[in-house]
This record gives structure tokens, sequence and C-alpha cells, in this order.
């Protein structure tokens, strides 16, 4: 038994990897840079011409992608210096992956878009995920619903006095002990 579970992998590992790679997989742009990555390696090829704005948002971002077993990651350095690893999420992933972090038991629908977008950054990349998480955000149901209006503050009368000593004020505090 122990070498049959040694020589085969847990089936749900086996197939959630084999789910992310054939959904990279059926992402045009990503099999794309790919397909970049294994003839260039390291070295940021210089293509200019016919590229939509996924393609060239992937493209500056080169040097920070590693193909790890055919899955994509991009690997950065973030603002307090350690490195982080991302998930390049596929185009048709990007819903489900907001919805399940937005609406996630530990989130609670969190109805600041940039709390989401920090969530979601955490561990996956795509251009434009900023906006997909605002768009997201700003039609969920249940946000819309419990949503609270912003509450002005009363504005403070400026008093102001027509002659020397008119207005005299004295702050108390206490009893102290």
């Amino acid at each position: 038994n122990i070498e049959m579970i040694a020589s085969q992998p847990s089936s749900t590992q086996q197939n959630a990897f084999q789910a992310h790679l054939e959904e990279q997989d059926q992402d045009d742009d990503l099999v794309w840079l790919k397909n970049l990555i294994r003839t260039n390696e390291h070295n940021r090829p210089k293509i200019t011409d016919n590229l939509n704005d996924i393609q060239k948002n992937l493209l500056k971002e080169y040097i920070n992608f590693r193909l790890v077993d055919d899955l994509l990651y991009r690997a950065i350095e973030d603002k307090s210096g350690y490195n982080r690893v991302q998930f390049v999420l596929p185009k048709q992933a990007v819903l489900g992956v907001v919805e399940r972090i937005h609406s996630g038991s530990y989130s609670g629908h969190i109805t600041y878009t940039f709390k989401t977008f920090r969530l979601v950054n955490e561990r996956f990349y795509r251009p434009n995920l900023k906006q997909a998480v605002h768009d997201f955000v700003k039609t969920c149901d249940t946000c819309q619903k419990i949503k609270t209006t912003p509450q002005s503050k009363a504005s403070l009368q400026l008093i102001l006095p027509s002659r020397t000593n008119e207005l005299v004020s004295t702050d108390f505090c206490g009893p102290f002990k």
C-alpha cells in the first residue's frame, strides 16, 4: 500500500493541478506567453506588432514570469521586501476567484474594492485584475443591499466676537485621582 501511495499522488491534488493546467491552456494570451518563455527563457523578446492589450501587459512583466511544471506563475518582490509568487489566472477563472474571495465565509462581502483586490492580489495575478475586482464588487447583489450611505459630518459653527472679551471659554476636565 505504501508503495502504491508513494507512486501515485493524491487524486485531489492531481485533479486540481490538471484543472489549473487545462484552464491556463484555454487562455490564448497565456498560451502565447508560455510559448515565449519556452523559446526565449529569461531573455525578453522584442515584439511590438500585432499584440492585444493583455499581451502588451504580460510582455511588460515578462522577466517576472516563471513556468513550473508547465503552470505559469509571477514572482515579484512586494513593498516589504518579501518575495511573493502569484498564480497567473486565466481569463475564464478571474470571476470565480474574485467571487470566492469576496463572498467567502472569512471575507463576508468586503464592500471595499481595495480590500478585496488586496486579498486576491496576494495569491493571483492577471492584467487588469483591479478593474475586474472593482466591477464585481460594484455589481455584487449582497453588497448593494447592505451598502451604507456615507454620513455627512456636521460642520462646526464659527463664532466671531465683535469686541474684545466678548467670547470667553473654559474647558473643564476631571476629577482626576
